[in-house]
């Protein structure tokens, strides 16, 4: 048995149920009852590429708005040109390593 497409009504409940209900807290078994035909791995891959896509239309969104108010301005050294994601730091920002001797001993 081959995968079928999604149908335009599954898709529409589908994003309903995502906007509902938080990250990581959809049942896909109880889901299930609401789709004939499909399994849970299903639902739960078309979920995650779902999620995917609004994320990648959110940030390219935001990013065509910064660089749009950004037009008429003059660059600067302390001007962020993109929005900062986790796990990267300001460009601003310097990574300096310790030198442990700015870190007091722990009482044992």
């Amino acid at each position: 048995m081959g995968k079928r497409p999604w149908t335009a009504s599954e898709v529409d409940t589908l994003k309903h149920l995502l906007e509902l209900l938080p990250v990581g807290r959809i049942d896909y078994e109880r889901v299930l009852l609401l789709f004939e035909g499909r399994d849970a791995s299903e639902i739960k891959n078309k979920c995650i590429s779902l999620r995917d896509l609004k994320r990648r239309r959110d940030r390219r969104a935001l990013l065509a708005s910064i660089h749009r108010s950004r037009r008429g301005t003059q660059p600067s050294a302390m001007m962020v040109t993109e929005p900062i994601w986790e796990g990267t730091l300001h460009p601003a920002v310097v990574w300096v390593p310790t030198t442990h001797n700015d870190i007091e001993p722990l009482p044992l």
